[in-house]
């Protein structure tokens, strides 16, 4: 069994990463490590809408801080919107054309090639005369670039002329001699060889023997050929001595140098004698920013042999003073200074923020059916963050009541109306008697506004789904015609309405994906309103969307 000693930590778990620990055996040094959880984490996320484009398919991401992110509400790629082929290359008989068309949404270009034209070659023939050295052919070549060669003749061969010399040879050079085509011109050379020689030498220098080298005198013939001769035998070196004494870091020794050639040789080794370590001393006094320094010195040759580094001291700061005040929309700022060096430095002071839900009545709403307005005041600051909101009195039963606030947007309620109208007349679900004629109702809008408020209500009251279906309204009373219903979940946005956009189409889509509410649209009644109300949801601090369509 292994000797461990304790656990020792190597890394600590956060939130989002493991940690490590190891040990390690006392006696064969092996080492151990295991995993530490990560510590726990609740997950917050923040959530980020991206649109689908032509090849990317859109969603809602939720990212958390601690890196952990998901994806939903997946909108598939919305795909190409081609335009017409443009052709901007034509097509010839030798090469191939190219045409192009672009995506009228995201611009991208796609290119296809244009065929070449049908082509019958022609040929023209151009005779190539045989040479000396080269053979000569017929040659087809048409337009296009295509060619062909037929009708080969062989090469002639040279017609050479008598060999003439234009340098003759010598005992230390070879000739050379020439001869020419008498047709095409071309030039052949060949050398001649040297003539015989017979060797006449001379004394041509004499070198003088030296320590390592042996002396002699050089015989030399005309033609180049030499050999050496008369040989005097190397002196040898004379060497006298020098004693070299050792330092801190270098050793002794002694020298041998010749006296004749100046050739030299260290022998007789002794080692150095080390350096003597004196004790620390400050070089640069430490500030605020920058660090000092300090070493140690030989106290023999000076040498620097030690150095270290003093960490510098840190700015003093005093407790600091306002010198911005910070806003809902913008940040402030707090200035400190070092009471050793007299430098300042900032501390942002975050912005407080606009406090929504608070809001102003302009028109209080009399009753049920008759709606006020409203605007939303940051208390804070008293900046209007939202205007001409609509405040709509909701019954709740039981004698209470509660005021929902919003905007109705009638124009895209009309445009879902006719989209439905157009579903009906292009799928045979509009009815062909003229007791029957399947109309907006604008005498039950009204009705329909304050449906769609109410259905905000419930959203924030925390009602359910199987609460919604059957279309209970909150005060109990039964709804007294048919309906569908749809909303998208709201965000917690800090106020951006821009968040929670919900179309007309999008609406439609929706019921036409439900099969109850798809039977509620085909059913050929004879008239309809409907409703949208962009609510304001407290509980969430953000925007909702409602739609209403009620059929009578």
């Amino acid at each position: 069994m292994l000797d461990h000693l304790n656990w020792q930590i190597v890394s600590e778990p956060t939130a989002t990463e493991s940690g490590k620990k190891v040990r390690v055996c006392s006696v064969c040094k092996s080492e151990e490590t295991e995993e530490i959880p990560s510590l726990s984490h609740t997950h917050e996320y923040k959530t980020v809408v991206v649109k689908a484009t032509c090849t990317e398919d859109g969603y809602t991401l939720y990212e958390c801080s601690c890196g952990e992110s998901y994806k939903e509400d997946i909108v598939p790629a919305l795909g190409h919107k081609w335009g017409d082929w443009q052709t901007v290359k034509e097509a010839t008989k030798t090469e191939a054309g190219k045409k192009v068309r672009v995506c009228s949404v995201c611009k991208t270009e796609e290119s296809e090639e244009i065929p070449s034209l049908d082509h019958t070659h022609k040929y023209k023939t151009t005779v190539i005369e045989a040479t000396c050295a080269e053979d000569g052919y017929t040659l087809y070549e048409c337009s296009c670039g295509e060619s062909y060669k037929e009708d080969v003749v062989p090469a002639l061969g040279h017609k050479w002329s008598e060999w003439e010399v234009i340098k003759k040879a010598t005992e230390k050079e070879a000739g050379e001699k020439l001869r020419i085509c008498s047709v095409c011109k071309t030039e052949e050379t060949e050398v001649i060889p040297a003539t015989k020689h017979t060797h006449k030498y001379k004394a041509v220098n004499t070198v003088e023997a030296t320590c390592t080298e042996d002396g002699y005198t050089l015989y030399e013939c005309s033609c180049g050929e030499s050999y050496r001769d008369d040989i005097v035998p190397a002196s040898g070196h004379k060497y006298t001595k020098t004693v070299i004494k050792p330092t801190c870091t270098e050793g002794g020794y002694t020298t041998y140098t010749c006296s004749v050639c100046g050739d030299s040789y260290n022998d007789d080794y002794v080692e150095f004698t080390g350096h003597t370590l004196s004790d620390w001393k400050v070089t640069k006094e430490p500030t605020c920013l920058d660090f000092g320094w300090k070493v140690k010195e030989c106290t023999e040759c000076g040498l620097e042999l030690e150095n270290c580094m003093i960490d510098e001291t840190g700015h003093s700061y005093d407790d600091g003073v306002v010198t911005k005040e910070a806003t809902c929309t913008s940040d402030g700022e707090k200035t400190y200074t070092c009471t050793s060096c007299g430098v300042t430095k900032t501390e942002i002071i975050s912005a407080s923020y606009h406090k929504y839900g608070e809001f102003e009545t302009v028109t209080k709403p009399v009753d049920f059916e008759t709606f006020g307005k409203a605007k939303m005041v940051c208390p804070n600051c008293g900046e209007v963050l939202f205007d001409d909101l609509t405040a709509v009195l909701v019954d709740t039963g039981n004698g209470g009541s509660t005021v929902m606030y919003g905007y109705y947007d009638k124009s895209e309620a009309k445009k879902c109306f006719d989209i439905t109208y157009d579903y009906k007349e292009e799928n045979g679900f509009l009815s062909k008697s003229d007791l029957w004629v399947y109309e907006w109702d604008e005498s039950n809008y009204n009705y329909s506004c304050i449906r769609v408020a109410e259905m905000s209500y419930l959203y924030e009251a925390g009602y359910n789904w199987e609460e919604f279906s059957y279309h209970n309204r909150p005060n109990g009373v039964e709804v007294f015609c048919g309906e569908n219903l749809t909303w998208l979940g709201c965000f917690k946005s800090g106020g951006d309405i821009s968040l929670t956009s919900y179309t007309a189409e999008e609406a439609f889509d929706a019921w036409m994906n439900s099969k109850g509410h798809r039977e509620n649209l085909e059913d050929s009644v004879d008239s309809t309103s409907l409703a949208q109300f962009t609510a304001w949801i407290p509980s969430w601090e953000g925007w909702a969307v409602f739609w209403v369509q009620n059929f009578y």
